[in-house]
């Protein structure tokens, strides 16, 4: 019953936690969010520092931060971007696509409901 009233992991949660560590002038194409599974983000950022910033944050990212010992909400980012040159008319502006899927942490979850 204690793992069905934790919303800490619900797809709601993740998704708001994961917008918030977002670098400014993040682009976003998708998110696909797959019940206890995947999460899938696909976009743009400016700078390959942006994108490591964005990278980082997601590693890291937890439900309470301030909450020691607290497992991350993914288990492994698995992450895959390439610079590209958009072409703007009389100017140019080099950006980095990319798509990071993100296998979410149930582990802890899991265990508490078999017992």
């Amino acid at each position: 019953v204690e793992s069905y009233l934790d919303t800490r992991r619900s797809s709601l949660n993740v998704i708001q936690h994961v917008l918030e560590v977002l670098p400014q002038k993040t682009y976003l194409q998708s998110i696909t969010f797959t019940k206890r599974k995947t999460l899938e983000i696909v976009g743009q950022v400016l700078t390959e520092g942006d994108f490591q910033i964005l990278l980082d944050a997601l590693i890291t990212l937890r439900p309470t931060p301030s909450l020691p010992g607290e497992e991350p909400f993914f288990a492994i980012v698995t992450p895959d971007s390439n610079s590209k040159t958009l072409n703007l008319g009389s100017a140019s502006l080099s950006v980095r696509d990319f798509r990071i899927n993100c296998k979410l942490n149930y582990t802890q979850l899991d265990t508490a409901r078999k017992r």
